[in-house]
């Protein structure tokens, strides 16, 4: 029982790292021409899941020998199959808004019983983000719950992602820069009062 435990909690926590990598290197830009971000809730069979779309930058290859960018779209749903609820992932090399999607799908993990994703819009936690929204959110909150143990209670992962678009991590930048310009120009004035003051000092003496 503790080693089946513990084959469920590492099963789980595996996965919740895959989601966060691939959210950490979320395609981030102010231009809804260039990202993708879809959320939302489906009737799954196991009760109502939520499923997340998203364009990333993945370094390694979905398919050997064939040609491939760096900007893949991923997808995350819960399927189910028999008596088990799997969590599914679909990486599409080429994404392309106005084609049907595609790629390579793989079975994450067969022990999670629920997907749920939260987006915070600066003012509210929504659980749909359409299509046709003009930007990204502001937080993305995933939480992958566990198949319960007989007679026990299932585990759960959580990530909290921020995400920043390109225009404001420019402005960050730009403001940590002024901010280093300003310390680097009041060292240099100190040190060249104290500068200053030892010379004339030392004249006196």
């Amino acid at each position: 029982m503790v080693q089946d435990r513990s084959d469920r909690a590492a099963d789980l926590r595996f996965a919740a790292r895959r989601v966060a990598l691939d959210l950490e290197n979320i395609v981030r830009s102010t231009d809804p021409n260039y990202f993708r971000f879809v959320t939302g809730l489906e009737n799954s069979g196991y009760g109502d899941q939520a499923y997340l779309t998203f364009w990333t930058v993945l370094h390694e290859k979905v398919r050997e020998d064939q040609p491939e960018g760096d900007v893949y779209e991923v997808e995350y749903y819960v399927a189910q199959k028999d008596d088990r609820t799997l969590l599914m992932r679909r990486v599409w090399p080429h994404p392309d808004p106005n084609a049907d999607p595609g790629g390579v799908l793989t079975v994450l993990s067969d022990r999670v019983a629920m997907l749920k994703v939260t987006c915070f819009d600066g003012e509210k936690w929504v659980t749909d983000w359409l299509e046709t929204a003009q930007e990204l959110p502001q937080l993305i909150e995933v939480s992958l719950v566990g198949m319960a143990p007989e007679g026990g209670i299932p585990s759960v992962e959580s990530i909290l992602v921020a995400v920043n678009t390109t225009a404001e991590l420019e402005v960050q930048a730009d403001l940590e820069a002024a901010q280093a310009g300003s310390t680097g120009e009041a060292a240099a004035s100190q040190a060249q009062t104290g500068t200053m003051t030892a010379t004339s000092t030392g004249g006196g003496g």
